[in-house]
C-alpha cells in the first residue's frame, strides 16, 4: 500500500460587508458624497449619490471588516453630517464586523440662514430710517429689519433665522423714499428674487 501526502491551500479570507440606511429630509436635489473611514484599518471608501427625494437609501457595499467605521455626509447644501452626532470627533462608531450593518440614518436638519447687504443713504439723511424686508411667497415667510443712517455711510444690514427657499424677494421702504427692491427694480413684478439654497448667507 502506498500512502501518499496531498496538500490543499485554502486562502482564508474576510468576508466583504455593506453599510445602508436613509438620508431624510434633504430639501432639494443636491450632489453628495457618503465617506465610510475606520482609523484602526487606515482604510475607507466614498461613494457619490445624487439626492433627489425626501427619503433618499444608500449602501456602500465591498467593505473590509472593521469595529470603528465612522459614517458621514458631505454636501454643499449642510454642514458634514455625521452618524448620531454633530461633529466627527463625537461620532458613533458602526461596528461592521461578521454581518452587514443597516439603519445607519442621516436626519438633515433645518438650518437658518441670512441675507445681508448694504444701503447707500443721501449725504442729508442722517437719522431717517429704512425697512428693508424679505418674503418668500413659496414658504410663506417674511422678515425684516429697521435701518437708521446715523454716522456711517453706507449703512450694513443683516436679515437673519431665514428658512432655505430661492424665491425672496428684498424690499426697502420708507416714507422719505419709494419703496424699492433688489437691483433697484421698482416694482415687485420686476424684482430678482434671491436665493438662500446654494449658501448659508447671501448678500445683496
Amino acid at each position: 500500500m502506498i500512502y501518499t501526502d496531498m496538500v490543499y491551500d485554502i486562502p482564508l479570507e474576510k468576508p466583504e460587508l455593506e453599510i445602508s440606511g436613509i438620508i431624510r429630509n434633504f430639501p432639494i436635489i443636491c450632489d453628495a458624497k457618503i465617506y465610510v473611514w475606520s482609523d484602526a484599518l487606515q482604510w475607507g471608501k466614498q461613494q457619490d449619490i445624487i439626492i433627489n427625494e425626501s427619503f433618499y437609501h444608500y449602501s456602500i457595499s465591498n467593505l473590509k471588516p472593521a469595529s470603528d467605521y465612522i459614517v458621514s455626509v458631505k454636501s454643499n447644501v449642510s454642514p458634514t453630517l455625521y452618524y448620531q452626532q454633530p461633529n466627527e470627533s463625537e461620532s458613533s462608531f458602526v461596528q461592521l464586523t461578521d454581518k452587514n450593518v443597516t439603519d445607519i440614518n442621516f436626519d438633515f436638519p433645518e438650518i437658518l440662514h441670512n441675507i445681508s447687504g448694504q444701503i447707500l443713504f443721501p449725504e442729508n439723511a442722517q437719522g431717517e430710517k429704512i425697512r428693508v424686508q424679505a418674503v418668500s411667497n413659496k414658504k410663506n415667510a417674511s422678515k425684516g429689519v429697521d435701518v437708521i443712517f446715523q454716522d456711517t455711510n453706507p449703512v450694513l444690514y443683516r436679515i437673519n433665522n431665514l428658512i432655505q427657499s430661492d424665491d425672496y424677494i428684498v424690499s426697502l421702504s420708507s416714507i422719505h423714499y419709494p419703496t424699492l427692491f433688489f437691483q433697484s427694480a421698482l416694482s415687485r413684478s420686476m424684482a430678482t428674487s434671491v436665493s438662500i439654497y446654494d449658501s448659508f448667507g447671501t448678500k445683496c
